[in-house]
């Protein structure tokens, strides 16, 4: 099979597909019948076309669009999926690190967009967490005066020399 054709055969496949699934009214998920399925089947083609040709350059292009298409497939209709828009920065951060692993460039961005991206989705939590440990330090540091006593103590009584 020629390499150029691949790409073009994936399309032409996913959309045929697509269109039978929507002549047929098969009801697959909610919003399958808008424009991010489009880039679905788009990022779908330029992932496989990158493996299948080994030209790895397509995974990043690859990388997004699926993820943008799956992202705003479930934006409106999981109650649970992310609303927040860093959700984007983390698909590139996938998609960099997932080129990194065959084209070796784009590690440095890939990892500081998806520390960025974490950082901003998981704010809240983080919050929270930090608020527990300065409670949790707070309350050591009412204990500093018996530990330095005990520890006073043990070399007193204890430590030899």
């Amino acid at each position: 099979m020629k390499k150029q054709s691949i790409f073009s055969s994936i399309i032409l496949i996913g959309f045929g597909i697509y269109l039978l699934i929507q002549q047929l009214n098969i009801k697959i998920t909610p919003g399958f019948y808008t424009w991010p399925t489009w880039l679905l089947i788009i990022g779908t083609a330029l992932i496989a076309h990158a493996y299948i040709t080994k030209q790895y350059n397509n995974i990043l292009p690859g990388i997004i669009l699926f993820g943008f298409g799956i992202h705003f497939q479930n934006f409106f209709s999981l109650p649970f999926w992310p609303d927040n828009p860093v959700m984007l920065l983390f698909i590139i951060s996938i998609g960099l690190l997932l080129q990194y692993t065959k084209l070796k460039t784009g590690l440095i961005q890939g990892l500081l967009l998806l520390f960025i991206a974490l950082l901003f989705l998981f704010n809240n939590e983080i919050m929270n967490w930090i608020g527990n440990l300065e409670n949790t330090t707070s309350s050591i540091s009412s204990f500093w005066p018996f530990i330095l006593i005990a520890i006073g103590l043990y070399i007193l009584f204890f430590q030899k020399g």
